[in-house]
């Protein structure tokens, strides 16, 4: 069993704040126009951080500590109910001038992709950590097995076709360049486009290994090698105040280049309930199966206040009895 210290990591915005609504609205203003990627839902907050939180406690209780990165923000825990204190005292608030350290220019940013570049810059950071976004869950107990064995971080994921190897791809590409059609096609392919670049810049040049939206666990070191040796593909992934489609994922990254290294261990995509706006017709079978499947022990509910009022209650009330379920410990991972 993997004895060494395990970190979570979270990136957190509370878009409400006025402060960072004015940071924002400066940046647009600066930028002359508002891309997608500044669209309001981005950086909504409904408390989900802190039922996360709480699934940690009830199903994760061997994280060393839990760094919560933000700009200069700080989540309202007094006001929540159910986050013990032993969780509490492993909390660390880490502001982006901390990450971003040497590279203050790049701030404010409102770039996710930005501020998972400089994740493994946070102060005291473990070796081994685990990378949620605010909107994810546990949902089952978990042991360290489940994100890293002997060799080296658990890699979630199933190979892919490069993009610009498909057939479509290159049809649209050929049409596109011989009669000026545009299909947006950076757009359709935007989530894999950004695993793709993360695998070329690792070596990979036909196919990709395509990840999800688990909890990621990461190594420090992985990262540190490669930047250092690559400082301007850093600089890159970092300057653009919203995310853009020339940026690359860097998780992806990680894990391509611990593929590259023959290290890690290949685990298919099964773990993961993924719950998004566009399939609220399906929750309540969605939510029927997750707690019936053994597998699932993960939760992704993406943009949260794009569900109707109804659901949004349902999945907070479903999250919050989930915590006092009995579960049996699903112990391979």
């Amino acid at each position: 069993m993997n004895q060494q210290p395990i970190d979570a990591v979270y990136t957190w915005v509370d878009g409400g704040d006025p402060a960072h609504i004015e940071k924002i609205n400066t940046a647009l203003v600066a930028l002359g126009f508002r891309p997608r990627s500044a669209a309001a839902t981005r950086f909504a907050s409904h408390g989900e951080i802190f039922q996360s939180l709480r699934s940690l406690d009830r199903f994760a209780p061997f994280f060393r500590h839990i760094h919560i990165v933000t700009d200069n923000q700080y989540p309202d825990f007094e006001s929540q109910a159910g986050l013990s204190q032993a969780l509490l005292d492993k909390i660390r608030i880490v502001d982006h001038k901390a990450i971003f350290r040497d590279h203050l220019d790049a701030l404010p940013t409102f770039n996710s992709r930005s501020i998972e570049t400089m994740l493994y810059r946070i102060p005291g950071l473990a070796e081994q950590y685990v990378y949620f976004n605010d909107d994810m869950s546990l949902i089952k107990p978990v042991g360290p097995e489940h994100f890293f064995g002997p060799n080296g971080p658990v890699l979630r994921g199933y190979y892919d076709v490069m993009p610009h190897y498909r057939i479509k791809r290159r049809l649209q590409k050929f049409l596109t360049d011989t009669f000026g059609i545009n299909f947006d096609t950076f757009q359709y392919y935007s989530y894999k486009l950004s695993q793709a670049k993360a695998a070329e810049h690792a070596g990979f040049s036909k196919k990709f290994y395509l990840l999800g939206h688990d909890p990621h666990a990461l190594r420090q070191s992985t990262f540190a090698r490669f930047f250092e040796a690559h400082p301007e593909i850093l600089e890159i992934n970092i300057r653009d105040k919203f995310r853009t489609d020339t940026q690359f994922n860097v998780a992806a990254l990680a894990y391509h280049l611990e593929i590259k290294a023959n290290a890690g261990h290949l685990h298919p995509k099964r773990n993961l309930l993924y719950i998004k706006p566009g399939i609220q017709r399906q929750l309540g079978a969605l939510l029927k199966d997750a707690e019936r499947n053994p597998e699932k022990l993960f939760c992704c509910i993406q943009s949260l206040d794009m569900f109707t009022p109804k659901n949004q209650q349902r999945i907070t009330r479903w999250l919050a009895e989930n915590l006092e379920r009995e579960h049996a410990d699903f112990r391979t991972p």
